[in-house]
């Protein structure tokens, strides 16, 4: 349910296409999406993020720690906030974008 959830907001941001930043949101979300989609419906997490930040513990669904992650699993340690992947990242980006274009676009 979680990969086709995030396979319905890439069909959303691709749509949307001509938005501001939704094709880096797209990219953004199709990485994490493939990611999660051969890892069995969960994102890797590095064993290095998990000591750091202490996230993918046993009761965690939707991350699976390996030894050897994806470079576009959780590998981005961000203190104090957490554990990110690639994917987040372009996509935090995106959104930035949107705000700044929106708020600078007349309606």
């Amino acid at each position: 349910m979680y990969v086709f959830s995030l396979f319905l907001l890439v069909v959303f941001t691709f749509v949307n296409w001509k938005v501001p930043a939704a094709p880096l949101a797209t990219l953004g979300i199709a990485s994490n999406a493939a990611v999660v989609a051969l890892h069995e419906g969960a994102m890797p997490v590095s064993s290095a993020a998990v000591e750091a930040r202490g996230v993918g513990g046993a009761g965690d669904p939707l991350h699976i720690i390996t030894a050897d992650p994806s470079p576009f699993g959780d590998v981005l340690v961000i203190p104090p906030f957490g554990v990110y992947s690639v994917g987040d990242l372009l996509l935090a980006v995106a959104v930035l974008i949107f705000i700044v274009e929106s708020m600078r676009t007349p309606k």
